[in-house]
């Protein structure tokens, strides 16, 4: 596995229009090489091509400087920040929220 992601379309009908991306991973040996911005740029692609679906969601820790400046590259946009959403090894690290809209 090099590079992997999720995929999930809200299923309440006032909520139909939105899609979240998640779980998005790629394997250390391949960081750095383009392979997370590809995924992510196809799966953009299709989520988009998915009728209705007009807007993307995601969210990722604000330590994680590589992913938050590739989803920013990629168009979307900060829109919240969670703080303390998660605490590892007795420390707390705040969430920041992305979307990016359809066109």
């Amino acid at each position: 596995m090099v590079s992997i992601l999720g995929f999930m379309r809200e299923e309440k009908a006032k909520l139909s229009h939105k899609g979240f991306l998640w779980g998005i991973y790629t394997h250390p040996d391949f960081r750095g090489k383009g392979h997370g911005e590809a995924i992510m740029k196809m799966a953009i692609k299709n989520a988009f091509d998915i009728d209705g679906i007009q807007q993307l969601n995601l969210s990722v820790g604000s330590f994680n400087k590589a992913a938050k400046n590739l989803y920013l590259k990629l168009g979307f946009e900060i829109y919240g920040e969670e703080k303390n959403a998660s605490k590892v090894n007795g420390e707390f690290h705040d969430e920041l929220y992305l979307v990016k809209t359809k066109g």
